[in-house]
């Protein structure tokens, strides 16, 4: 704990009075790799809620094994299976929310869901671990700007009111 709130302040002084020589020693590619995206390990990470107005929903954690502070300035996650099926976007609140050093953030993602392609998931249900997201963010911090590209598979998919999807009558 002291080790890192001492590296956390060597840091922060260092950004202050010398920064041309933190940027020459991070550079995107480093700070991008101490960024990790992930889904959420616990309950239902993707889902798919539908009949009225099919969206996905994705709970992504982001941790950030940098030295300073890091604040999202966009995110996007693509969502596939069985071919592209929908872009997430995080709700407008989440942007520009600053996460700590060595800190895990929750974020969640949304994205609309064509019918036509909603039956399409029917006919694949039964293999629903086959669910692909490709994430693509940009943060910023006091240093630079970074970009930060993750892909994720094989990850199971939960579909609300699947019932629905089949014709089944409810019981």
């Amino acid at each position: 704990m002291i080790e890192a709130t001492l590296e956390s302040a060597v840091f922060g002084l260092l950004i202050r009075v010398c920064p041309c020589l933190l940027r020459l020693c991070f550079s995107e590619d480093r700070m991008s790799k101490n960024v990790c995206i992930d889904i959420r390990p616990r309950h239902e990470p993707v889902k798919i809620y539908q009949p009225d107005n099919p969206r996905v929903g994705v709970y992504l954690e982001i941790r950030n094994n940098n030295y300073w502070d890091i604040n999202i300035d966009r995110i996007s996650l693509d969502f596939i299976y069985c071919g592209k099926l929908a872009q997430a976007e995080p709700h407008p609140s989440n942007l520009g929310k600053p996460i700590k050093p060595k800190k895990t953030e929750e974020i969640y993602l949304e994205g609309t869901i064509d019918r036509e392609k909603l039956r399409d998931v029917l006919s694949h249900y039964q293999n629903s671990n086959s669910c692909q997201l490709s994430v693509s963010a940009k943060f910023n911090s006091k240093l630079r700007s970074f970009p930060v590209e993750k892909y994720r598979n094989g990850i199971k998919l939960e579909v609300e009111n699947s019932h629905l999807l089949e014709g089944k009558e409810a019981d």
